[in-house]
């Protein structure tokens, strides 16, 4: 029994030997393996080459009061040279859009066309600014871009309000709703501007209002073929709102004729006006301030038994709700 626990005591040893062997062995090779990967990738991304590379492009700062009629390429293709990092970065950017400042080329006219040529080279530090890299951009593809151009047309169009609103009982209008400005200036393509008629603030919804609303509305941009600029994008509203009452009058009928050397007279001669008025309003407001008034026509009213009342004269501090009676008895009398 001891000489085979022995035997297999010492077999144990050598296999654990052998293992650690296996294991120091197998972290040489890969630890050789990882600093030969490394070397290669520093030796390939320190190497220079070329690739062509797409970019997608816009076109800013266009010439002032002139729209942009054509389609220009929105992708540019790059053929850059440098090192493998470099090129790794860039592409990575792919999905990043150039600006190309067109202020800095000329805007040309021939046959009534205005055109600018866009040489994208001439623009090459920009580029690098934008992509910022370390490395030469060979070529650019296409070498030359034709922006066509159209002089702008102005218009001055009303705004037309797009709101809805109520008020709580007793509350109205102390005046009309004001806006500012009343009108926008629309610059762009002709026929664009030509179409538009009006502008229309957003939808805004003003429930249960008891007190002067004062707030900004944005203009609604209508579509167009082409972008247009506005000289402003909003408005200022202002709905006047204030408390009012009822109050109520006795006011004389002022009658008259059409009928040579006859006088008319109403039964009665005096009717009540019902209105409403605001409270800042209500000890200012007087019966001198409304007159009423019952005509009598030969030819409409020959054969009339009564005759309408008409409020000829009323202060606009109040609203009239009702005047009673609205229609009177009368009498002509020869004189």
């Amino acid at each position: 029994m001891d000489s085979r626990h022995i035997t297999r005591k010492k077999n144990r040893r050598i296999l654990v030997q052998i293992r650690k062997m296996i294991r120091t062995k197998l972290f040489v090779y890969f630890m050789c393996l990882g600093i030969s990967f490394g070397i290669w990738i520093i030796i390939t991304f320190s190497q220079q080459s070329s690739e062509t590379m797409m970019f997608n492009v816009q076109y800013i700062h266009h010439p002032e009061h002139y729209t942009l009629i054509n389609h220009p390429p929105s992708r540019l293709y790059l053929n850059i040279t440098a090192s493998g990092y470099q090129l790794q970065r860039l592409r990575r950017k792919d999905d990043e859009v150039l600006s190309l400042n067109i202020s800095r080329s000329a805007l040309q006219n021939n046959d009534n066309q205005d055109y600018i040529i866009l040489r994208p080279m001439d623009l090459e530090s920009e580029l690098f600014s934008q992509l910022d890299f370390e490395g030469d951009i060979q070529s650019i593809t296409p070498d030359s871009i034709l922006l066509i151009y159209d002089k702008n047309i102005t218009k001055e169009v009303p705004v037309s309000l797009n709101i809805h609103y109520q008020l709580k009982p007793q509350f109205w209008l102390s005046q009309d709703i004001m806006t500012s400005p009343q009108t926008i200036t629309v610059e762009g393509f002709a026929s664009d501007v030509d179409s538009i008629a009006s502008l229309q603030t957003q939808y805004r919804d003003f429930q249960w209002l008891s007190d002067t609303l004062q707030t900004t509305l944005s203009i609604e941009r209508p579509t167009t073929i082409y972008p247009i600029s506005l000289s402003t994008d909003s408005i200022q509203l202002c709905i006047p709102i204030e408390q009012y009452t009822e109050k109520s009058f006795k006011i004389p009928i002022f009658a008259t004729a059409s009928k040579a050397h006859y006088k008319l007279k109403t039964f009665p001669n005096y009717i009540t006006v019902y209105c409403l008025v605001s409270l800042n309003n209500y000890h200012a407001l007087s019966d001198s301030m409304f007159s009423a008034q019952v005509y009598y026509d030969e030819t409409l009213n020959k054969d009339a038994v009564l005759l309408p009342v008409h409020i000829v004269n009323h202060s606009q501090t109040a609203k009239i709700t009702k005047i009673a009676p609205e229609k009177v008895e009368f009498l002509l009398i020869k004189q």
